[in-house]
């Protein structure tokens, strides 16, 4: 899917690496896709992901925590535009990836944060 202010990062999946993309705004509209780009052969999937997704967003923040091999997604808008005019979301979620023998699974989640988060700029 087209899309500007996502993030990407990569992992291994599979036992390959690979590049996942989450979020980002398409044609006015927040999403919360989540695709892969296998670099082995550039090949884009869109793999199946278990629990609740994050609701859609851009301008957020990903990062991949390899200590817990997860990604951890922060914040972001769900506005329609680049003046943010939506609601800003202040909620945590994790991607964890499932090592199997079978395949791995991406299991999102989200944690109950602690302490006060920093305030909007």
């Amino acid at each position: 899917t087209a899309r500007g202010y996502h993030t990407a990062n990569r992992i291994v999946l599979d036992g390959e690496a690979c590049v996942v993309v989450f979020g980002g705004l398409n044609d006015g509209e927040a999403l919360a896709r989540l695709e892969v780009l296998r670099v082995s052969d550039w090949t884009w999937i869109t793999p199946a992901a278990v629990g609740t997704e994050p609701a859609p967003r851009f301008a957020h923040s990903c990062t991949y925590h390899p200590a817990t091999d997860r990604l951890v997604v922060v914040g972001g808008s769900d506005g329609s535009d680049l003046l943010r005019n939506g609601r800003e979301l202040r909620e945590i979620h994790l991607l964890s990836i499932e090592r199997n023998p079978d395949g791995d699974a991406l299991v999102w989640s989200s944690p109950p944060a602690q302490g006060d988060m920093p305030p909007l700029a």
